[in-house]
């Protein structure tokens, strides 16, 4: 089965993920933008998970060593729909608890490609079918559908084992891509 995932009438992408993210799980998730903020409003289901591979994209200048390279996330701290969670003064707590879950959880690696399409895949422990989200829905509070957006999204959740196994296959192609590479310690710094 698909649906259609618009983060208002139709479902929002953050829900389906809390509904999907179980004990156990395996998430691969190739984002065009992270926020700490969707980190927290996830926070009780990422804590139960197994393993995180997430992709960004670099999108600055690379250094003459990848591993000289000074690594930004676009979106970390949040847009301007974020402005309240800003304003609490938990910027700091928030940053902590998820620089803590990434550096326990994470295989970050980046690549020097714009995202385009964006994509949760959920491999669930005992036997649970797996879930994969693709579309418009970034890892941010808006593009889960937590905080408005300023545009129309859009993205499919897909339930049916064989999609979501094709959806898997194309983030493992893109993940071990000779363009793709480590930035944890870049990112964690």
């Amino acid at each position: 089965m698909t649906k259609l995932l618009d983060n208002e009438s139709s479902g929002g992408a953050g829900e389906e993920l809390r509904k999907f993210i179980t004990d156990g799980s395996r998430l691969s998730i190739l984002t065009s933008a992270f926020s700490i903020w969707a980190y927290l409003h996830l926070e009780s289901q990422l804590k139960q998970i197994e393993g995180l591979r997430l992709l960004l994209p670099y999108l600055g200048q690379l250094a003459s060593s990848r591993d000289d390279t000074r690594f930004s996330i676009p979106g970390l701290i949040g847009d301007e729909r974020d402005r309240h969670l800003r304003n609490s003064l938990q910027l700091a707590h928030a940053a902590r608890a998820c620089a803590k879950w990434l550096s326990e959880n994470a295989e970050i690696r980046a690549v020097d490609s714009p995202v385009l399409q964006n994509l949760f895949c959920i491999e669930n422990a005992n036997g649970l079918s797996p879930t994969a989200v693709s579309g418009s829905a970034t890892f941010t509070s808006s593009g889960l559908g937590f905080a408005p957006a300023n545009g129309y999204d859009m993205s499919t959740l897909f339930d049916d084992s064989a999609q979501v196994h094709t959806l898997i296959k194309k983030f493992d192609s893109i993940w071990r891509e000779h363009s793709a590479w480590d930035v944890k310690e870049n990112v964690l710094s």
